[in-house]
């Protein structure tokens, strides 16, 4: 079932930021510096928590994702002005 799901997403994705090679990135749920947090979103869904930080010349935003307690949370990507520049895995 899931290889159907993918098939179906691939094409969409593929035509949207065109190129397969990333589509197949997406669709695995990897994740890279200099990726878009649009493609980010695409392949991770929406984080469980953003921390958004406005400067001068640029906006860092803190995505946050999988819940590790009560009040923790894991997966921290760090994004500028809208690409993916680092991350953290717990």
């Amino acid at each position: 079932m899931r290889a159907v799901w993918k098939a179906r997403r691939r094409k969409p994705l593929s035509l949207k930021y065109g190129s397969a090679d990333i589509a197949d990135r997406i669709l695995s749920g990897r994740m890279w510096e200099g990726m878009t947090a649009e493609m980010l979103r695409d392949s991770w869904g929406d984080p469980t928590h953003v921390r958004r930080q406005l400067h001068k010349t640029r906006t860092t935003e803190i995505w946050r994702y999988v819940r590790t307690g009560r009040t923790r949370l894991g997966n921290r990507i760090i994004i500028e002005n809208g690409v993916v520049v680092g991350f953290e895995h717990p």
